[in-house]
């Protein structure tokens, strides 16, 4: 049987792997290893340079010491710099528009809707952070817990599990929150996300944060703390590992919903697309076109 090291150059599964599996198996295998270029979306590169906006933000004031002024800017310099850094890599292709059409916005959220509205999502996480004292960044093994590292195994196996939390908050009576950084418009409806990354500093650190939350970028609200001590390592375990096996055993369902109008590889997906055959055998020494993606 083929390894996952050989399927898609990674020994581990991150949880976004995991969760690209479980939501729809033929994406997972489009994108991880058949590699297909994916079409550029401004939700995407604008989400991600609101996470680096915050996580300068929380690096200025934590590590460098400097002021909420200087760390707001500082911050919105660095969602500029990685937005126009996203953009750059796809210069030449048609890039995916999200949201509605309205009066103020007839274009969606394009291009300009971004460079307007990302580094206002930035201010307010910081001016959140600021009026929110009571949360100050833990500081584990491996420093400020500012996009954390991990590399563990929840399967007790060698299904190991990689990755980086956005934030470990500590309030001021040492209770540990791990929080995910969201600059889209649908809160997560699971924990699951919360509760691998609150196993994972359980298993590396021996310290169990006992809550989780999400912060949401374009409303500055930080969710509700959820109580993540029955989503432990027996649970998350053996999801991990029956996903390695589905994997490893080129076990790759499709799943239409309403997600599909969203996915960026739906023009290769022979559940969306009638001009793309349906593979006569769906197992790894079958494959459109090679290679590996992280």
């Amino acid at each position: 049987m083929t390894t996952l090291t050989e399927l898609t150059g990674k020994p581990y599964l991150s949880y976004s792997s995991l969760n690209t599996y479980l939501s729809c198996g033929e994406k997972y295998r489009l994108t991880k290893i058949e590699s297909i270029p994916q079409k550029p979306a401004f939700w995407l590169a604008g989400g991600t340079a609101v996470h680096t906006g915050t996580e300068v933000y929380d690096l200025c004031l934590t590590v460098d010491g400097l002021s909420h002024e200087e760390a707001v800017k500082g911050a919105i310099n660095g969602f500029t710099h990685k937005f126009n850094t996203e953009l750059a890599q796809h210069p030449d292709e048609e890039w995916s528009v999200g949201g509605r059409a309205t009066k103020a916005n007839p274009d969606r959220e394009n291009e300009a809707w971004w460079r307007e509205n990302g580094p206002l999502q930035v201010e307010n996480y910081a001016l959140w952070r600021q009026a929110n004292p009571q949360f100050s960044i833990w500081v584990g093994p491996h420093g400020p817990a500012i996009e954390y590292p991990f590399t563990t195994s929840f399967a007790g196996d060698d299904t190991p599990s990689h990755g980086f939390i956005d934030r470990i908050f500590e309030d001021q009576v040492g209770n540990l929150t791990v929080v995910d950084i969201k600059s889209g418009t649908r809160q997560p409806a699971d924990v699951t996300q919360l509760a691998v990354y609150a196993t994972a500093i359980e298993h590396t650190t021996g310290i169990r944060p006992q809550f989780g939350s999400y912060y949401m970028t374009r409303t500055a609200y930080l969710t509700a703390p959820m109580d993540l001590n029955r989503w432990n390592a027996d649970m998350l375990g053996p999801w991990f590992r029956i996903a390695k096996e589905g994997i490893e055993a080129g076990r790759f369902l499709p799943r239409l919903s309403m997600d599909c109008g969203f996915c960026s590889v739906q023009s290769f997906c022979y559940a969306k697309n009638p001009d793309i055959s349906i593979p006569t055998n769906i197992n790894i020494s079958h494959t459109i076109s090679g290679g590996h993606n992280g």
